[in-house]
């Protein structure tokens, strides 16, 4: 069984926050009314859904434009740009503030990762759970579609597993015997 984080805490954000464009080289055509949403958050700044909740880990990446909390309890909670479902909520709607993502609502979540349009999240039992853009096979679920717009298991049966990761277009998990597997994207030998 995995343990969570120790660390407790309240999330402060700042910084860019108009997720339809953050990493973007120009507005999508269809967005070019999003142009003047979202500000710049020059000091820290509490969101207010998170008032009574106590925050074990922040998520996000590089190259991603969602955000992940774990909190003390094992959940999860997305928000950030979401045109491919990597929210995890059912849908492609992006979310200005954090939302708890009720189809891991569950399960107790010990750690998770954010690709550019993906996302996994590992269980305590040792299960991880993926979500989000797939069309190079990068959510480990053994197919190739658009999206997955909910929380759907990696197809794998073996050891449990005890780290995730993720990179722009590819997933890497390792099992409690040190077994590294990784899928999606191999453009570069990244696999």
């Amino acid at each position: 069984k995995l343990e969570l984080p120790k660390v407790r805490g309240q999330l402060l954000i700042f910084g860019a926050t108009n997720w339809d464009l953050i990493g973007r080289k120009e507005v999508p055509k269809q967005q070019a009314a999003f142009r003047n949403l979202g500000q710049n958050l020059w000091g820290p700044h509490r969101y207010g859904c998170l008032n009574d909740v106590q925050v074990s880990c922040v998520v996000s990446g590089p190259c991603a434009a969602h955000s992940l909390i774990m909190t003390t309890e094992g959940k999860l909670w997305s928000w950030g740009r979401n045109d491919k479902g990597q929210l995890g909520h059912g849908d492609t709607k992006r979310l200005e503030a954090p939302k708890l993502i009720e189809g891991l609502a569950d399960q107790v979540i010990v750690s998770a990762a954010c690709g550019r349009n993906h996302t996994m999240a590992l269980t305590e039992d040792g299960t991880v759970y993926s979500f989000g853009e797939n069309k190079l096979g990068q959510l480990g679920q053994g197919s190739q579609t658009d999206a997955v717009l909910s929380p759907a298991p990696i197809s794998y049966n073996g050891q449990p597993l005890v780290k995730v990761a993720c990179g722009a277009e590819f997933g890497m998990v390792v099992d409690c015997k040190g077994n590294l597997y990784s899928f999606g994207c191999p453009e570069y030998g990244q696999l």
